[in-house]
């Protein structure tokens, strides 16, 4: 009788094992949704994700080649820290977004991140919250007000956040005058384009000479997927520019490639 007992909890625990791995995924940069078992890897510069979808079937992606993760029903969005880039919790989304990541030297994900949709980050202090919180929410004058009169204090966080996050929506649905001017069809200078795609491959070929890079294959996929949106005229994000900054900028072999790939792509 014990021994089926036994056996019963061990299919329980199978299945939902089999259960969750089939409802986590994780999305590419290019779109394309893959499922399995989602373990999330950090690293110190760029987390990484791996992907075990079958006993031989294992991936590993860097952050920069992931929009999104879902585990256990929860999602984690890759966004700048600093010089790092972490797979970060979402626990609210909106005009600006809370979420939950890892600090130095821990396995829970204990510390508060807030990003606007404008890329503005802030991470929720322990010390000076009314100061720094004001400033960063100083567009929305009535939650500005309350927090700098201590109405809403460091425990009311979702309380702001929300409020905030109304305030934008209202603000955004009034009426904006149009300015009446004759709409022009832009053209990308070709020539631009072919001088961001040119110097990206300069500073690969650059990355691929060094030798004794501890980081020289996540510079590497860094920079491929820069050339990639570079090459469909995408915006790159600021947190990537960053991070390549953050991976190069101390080494002199790559400074003069490294410095035109920043100026013409922040020239975007």
């Amino acid at each position: 009788m014990k021994k089926r007992a036994f056996l019963v909890t061990l299919i329980i625990v199978a299945c939902s094992t089999f259960i969750f791995a089939q409802s986590d995924y994780v999305v590419t940069s290019k779109g394309d949704t893959l499922r399995g078992e989602v373990r999330i890897l950090t690293y110190d510069l760029l987390d990484r994700v791996q992907l075990v979808a079958g006993k031989k079937n294992k991936s590993t992606y860097t952050a920069v080649q992931v929009r999104a993760i879902s585990v256990n029903n929860e999602v984690y969005i890759p966004q700048r820290y600093t010089n790092s880039i972490r797979f970060m919790k979402l626990v609210k989304s909106g005009y600006v977004s809370l979420y939950l990541f890892r600090p130095a030297n821990q396995m829970t994900y204990d510390g508060r991140y807030l990003v606007k949709m404008d890329g503005q980050s802030l991470e929720v202090p322990n010390i000076g919250f009314k100061k720094l919180i004001s400033n960063y929410i100083e567009d929305c004058p009535e939650v500005y007000t309350k927090v700098k009169n201590e109405q809403l204090k460091r425990g009311d966080l979702d309380k702001i956040i929300d409020e905030y996050n109304t305030c934008i929506a209202t603000k955004s649905k009034t009426p904006q005058p149009v300015p009446a001017v004759v709409a022009t069809e832009t053209v990308p200078a070709p020539a631009l384009i072919s001088d961001k795609t040119e110097a990206i491959k300069n500073l690969q070929t650059k990355v691929v000479s060094l030798e004794n890079m501890a980081d020289k294959k996540d510079v590497l996929d860094l920079l491929t997927d820069i050339a990639d949106k570079a090459a469909k005229e995408k915006a790159i994000p600021n947190y990537q520019l960053e991070a390549l900054k953050g991976y190069l900028s101390s080494n002199e072999a790559v400074s003069a490639e490294l410095e035109k790939v920043i100026t013409l792509l922040k020239g975007n």
